[in-house]
């Protein structure tokens, strides 16, 4: 519901792609994630709750991206999901005397923008550095290829 604080033990993706958000190797391909990634707007960080869908974790993650396809203009080479675990976020902020945590957000208007898993980490506006870099460590890049038996 929104509003709700999600689970520790759960995921968001964060949408990244370009070179203020993608670290790149020498051939061109992203390998990690930068700070810049995570713009924080006055209401926090938009992410995708992954087990806001059915399924296991695969179905979960290949529904998240279906719905980032189609509420946002996808490049599939370039473009990658940042998944990061709740607990982390959360962990990052009490290390540093912080409190970060992330929050259901559905969104619904326009109908074109339906995303009933958008959430948002909350708390970033404070972060400095290192907490960035803590939180930037601790990311899985995957890209946005669907399992095609799901």
């Amino acid at each position: 519901m929104k509003g709700d604080r999600l689970p520790p033990a759960h995921h968001v993706a964060r949408h990244c792609y370009g070179k203020k958000g993608l670290d790149f190797d020498e051939t061109g391909k992203p390998i990690g994630v930068l700070p810049a990634a995570f713009h924080v707007d006055d209401d926090g960080v938009s992410v995708n709750w992954v087990e806001h869908y059915p399924g296991n974790f695969l179905e979960q993650l290949n529904a998240t991206r279906r719905v980032i396809k189609e509420t946002r203009n996808v490049d599939r080479k370039k473009h990658r999901l940042a998944i990061l675990g709740v607990e982390r976020i959360e962990q990052t902020g009490a290390l540093n005397g912080a409190q970060f945590w992330a929050e259901h957000d559905p969104t619904c208007d326009p109908p074109e923008d339906r995303n009933p898993g958008h959430s948002l980490i909350k708390g970033l506006e404070v972060a400095d550095g290192n907490q960035w870099q803590v939180l930037c460590s601790s990311i899985e890049l995957v890209t946005f290829d669907c399992d095609p038996a799901t």
